[in-house]
């Protein structure tokens, strides 16, 4: 689990800026839109640990339960991760 985590959080800080946002793709609108009602934000994780992708949508897809957020299941969480790491969602 902790490989998985290290993982996710390195693609997510080396590879954010080149992908469009969550709310704009398909799989991740309505758990993108969760998370940030919950007050989490792209970004933010190094700023007070309420950073949208490591500290909400990433603990979703291990199964954890994130307070603020509900009615989403890690298997939506992980095909909202896949979606962002798909080539065809990348800005040129």
């Amino acid at each position: 689990m902790k490989i998985f985590f290290i993982l996710t959080f390195l693609f997510w800080t080396t590879g954010f800026s080149a992908h469009k946002k969550a709310a704009d793709m398909a799989e991740c609108v309505s758990i993108s839109k969760s998370c940030e009602a919950a007050n989490f934000k792209a970004g933010d994780h190094e700023v007070n640990g309420r950073g949208l992708w490591i500290d909400c949508i990433a603990q979703i897809a291990q199964d954890k339960k994130i307070a603020g957020v509900t009615g989403h299941t890690p298997d939506e969480a992980k095909k909202c991760m896949a979606a962002m790491k798909d080539p065809k969602n990348q800005i040129k």
